[in-house]
């Protein structure tokens, strides 16, 4: 609420660097409350997640800390392992994207 409010008056709480970190910190909790409460109704949307491959969060030039975090995708995989009953044997994003593909009329 506060990022839209602050954008229609023209004002912004953080840089736009933060934004992305914000959005993804934002999606990680909510998948990981989905996991948490574990309803296979919520599969589907924890599935809507696994196209959202990208890096959460790119190094930048001249950094030395290669700090790793996984993709929405990942934790999208690792949500879904907790809810369904016919995971695929890997946590391979690319698994978990061919698993739904098989399985995601089981899920409508």
């Amino acid at each position: 609420y506060r990022a839209e409010r602050d954008r229609a008056r023209g004002t912004t709480a953080g840089s736009a660097a933060e934004e992305p970190v914000a959005l993804y910190y934002t999606r990680k909790t909510a998948l990981d409350k989905l996991a948490y409460i574990a309803d296979p109704s919520t599969v589907k949307v924890i599935a809507s997640c696994l196209v959202d491959t990208a890096a959460p969060h790119p190094v930048p030039p001249g950094a030395t800390s290669k700090r790793f975090r996984a993709s929405i995708a990942q934790v999208a995989g690792k949500a879904l392992r907790r809810i369904v009953n016919n995971p695929p044997p890997s946590d391979d994003v690319q698994a978990w994207q061919q698993w739904w593909e098989q399985n995601k009329d089981k899920y409508r």
